[in-house]
């Protein structure tokens, strides 16, 4: 999706194509709602196992999965700026907004680091929220997160406040004030962390109530996903969006985006024949999909100084040349980096690196033995 809305920087939109492009930036707040779940699931089943929560080893591994690749990207730009001799403040501002994850606030070096921003501010936010929560619990409670559901529906209903104030009070759309910045897009990976705690602490009920009305859920998640396509941006990225998308249409867009997650998670995955070969190709992908992410729109950048991708064979090489380069590239940085990181892991590192684990709230009675 985002791969489709960045179109816009190598060809005016067509007929055929100028929905896509409007909706695909919608292509993050899904994401986002993914990393909520998966990313809280990680430490509500790590809490399940041992009766804890190992903060400093989550926030190592965080960063071995996002710094070295997203240091890459920044760096080999900066080299590029310096070499190019433009003047020093053109680069070395935003770079410095890039290393210190600023860039959902002021601008950076390349556009699309804003939303790794906001994910950098939800690492932080996350686990201290799940250790305030354990450390306000009593012992010997087995779900010391029962609070979160009204924590998650306060949170969004100021973030939703925050937003449709913010466009009364500055009228004039900007997207580091109306669409970029973390406290007005924190909220969608709140509800995949609701999504997360509920499907960990409430299984069989939450399951079963995803299953017995999964018909009305679908139409449901379409409804609510509508927004994005309704009132997406031209594909010129001429006229400001309607201000309904950034202020109520967040909400709907990760509702529904959400409400699909776990829709998707119900339906059984072919393993053999023509599907399990193509979701292996696709899961291939998605593998490398931060990589291709990051690189993406350097290599529009690119593309674009060359003047290849009018056509619409140009398109299939835009997208082509994105995944394999950005498959490459994590070949190249990113996995080491990780295989590092495992390394590291297994042999305690996180303690010896002086991140130890924070024990926070009761330990579960069968842990302790």
């Amino acid at each position: 999706m985002v791969l489709t809305a960045h179109i816009f920087f190598l060809q005016r939109a067509s007929w055929w194509n100028s929905w896509a492009i409007g909706a695909g930036w919608a292509g993050v707040d899904l994401f986002f709602v993914l990393s909520g779940f998966l990313i809280s699931r990680l430490l509500f089943s790590e809490y399940q196992r041992t009766g804890q929560i190992a903060y400093g080893r989550f926030a190592f591994r965080r960063g071995m999965k996002i710094w070295p690749a997203f240091y890459a990207v920044s760096i080999a730009y900066l080299v590029w700026r310096f070499w190019s001799s433009y003047p020093h403040h053109w680069f070395l501002r935003p770079f410095a907004h890039d290393i210190l994850f600023m860039d959902s606030y002021v601008e950076g070096t390349f556009g699309h680091f804003w939303s790794l921003a906001v994910e950098e501010h939800f690492y932080i936010l996350l686990p201290l929220t799940l250790f305030v929560m354990l450390r306000s619990a009593k012992p010997g409670t087995p779900d010391p997160f029962r609070s979160l559901p009204a924590l998650c529906l306060n949170v969004a209903v100021l973030v939703l406040g925050a937003r449709i104030v913010t466009h009364l009070l500055l009228p004039n759309f900007s997207y580091y004030t109306h669409f970029f910045p973390t406290h007005l897009r924190i909220d969608s990976l709140l509800f995949g962390v609701l999504l997360g705690y509920l499907s960990e602490f409430h299984t069989e009920r939450f399951w079963a109530f995803m299953k017995k009305h999964r018909s009305i859920l679908t139409l449901v998640s379409f409804a609510f996903i509508s927004p994005c396509v309704i009132f997406g941006q031209p594909g010129d990225v001429v006229a400001p969006p309607n201000p309904f998308l950034y202020t109520f249409g967040f909400t709907f867009i990760y509702l529904g985006f959400g409400l699909l997650m776990c829709l998707f998670l119900l339906v059984p995955i072919p393993t053999t024949g023509l599907f399990g070969h193509l979701g292996r190709s696709v899961a291939a992908i998605g593998r490398h999909s931060y990589s291709i992410y990051l690189w993406h729109l350097p290599l529009i950048f690119v593309l674009q100084r060359y003047r290849i991708m009018k056509t619409h064979s140009g398109l299939i090489l835009y997208y082509t040349i994105c995944i394999l380069a950005g498959i490459v590239l994590a070949k190249i940085i990113e996995e080491p980096s990780l295989r590092l990181r495992d390394y590291l892991s297994s042999r305690g590192a996180d303690v010896a690196l002086g991140t130890d684990a924070m024990k926070a709230g009761s330990v579960k009675p069968e842990v302790a033995v």
